[in-house]
């Protein structure tokens, strides 16, 4: 799997340094540019995990754990969901990969784009210490003053407040359904 041209994370989330505590660009979380490239790696991936799930398994209901490379790791209730929610699902890695490639923070907009930002977080430590395909290039990046390294920073996902999401059992493919 390749992934797509790296945009340029150095410019699109440029490190600032001025240390002045009323800064508006440093004065809280900065998205440093190798979170982007690390997030954004692995959207690409995760979205490619689960548009393969769709292309292998269609709409089959999923039985256990294993075979699967994505949907397995989501809630059981999931498990009987159809190709089109599936690929609803990994079409929000690709929403987020999107909103980073474009300079902004991945914030989740509705329901998938939240579980999607989930798993990426959760992935984030163990792809960058066990060096997944097109993370290489991020060690080059600057890190942010006092943020610490990603692995830190990323595992306590205080960069992103969670959206109020209504209970997943309500999703269909066609939507969300009345309760």
């Amino acid at each position: 799997m390749a992934l797509s041209q790296v945009p340029h994370f150095a410019e699109l989330f440029p490190v600032c340094r001025c240390g002045g505590g009323a800064c508006g660009r440093c004065s809280g979380f900065q998205m440093a540019p190798r979170t982007a490239a690390v997030l954004w790696s692995l959207a690409q991936i995760l979205a490619d995990h689960g548009y393969d799930d769709v292309e292998e398994h269609g709409s089959d209901p999923m039985r256990h754990e294993g075979g699967w490379s994505l949907f397995d790791r989501y809630l059981r209730m999931t498990w009987g969901q159809d190709a089109v929610w599936r690929r609803q699902a990994a079409r929000a890695y690709d929403d987020l990969a999107s909103d980073l490639e474009n300079g902004g923070w991945p914030l989740p907009t509705c329901p998938a784009e939240e579980m999607a930002l989930h798993m990426i977080l959760e992935d984030a430590p163990s792809a960058v210490a066990d060096g997944w395909m097109g993370l290489d290039e991020t060690r080059s990046f600057q890190a942010v003053p006092g943020s610490g390294d990603l692995c830190r920073a990323v595992s306590r996902r205080r960069a992103f407040e969670p959206i109020q999401i209504r209970p997943i059992a309500a999703m269909s493919s066609s939507g969300w359904t009345a309760q």
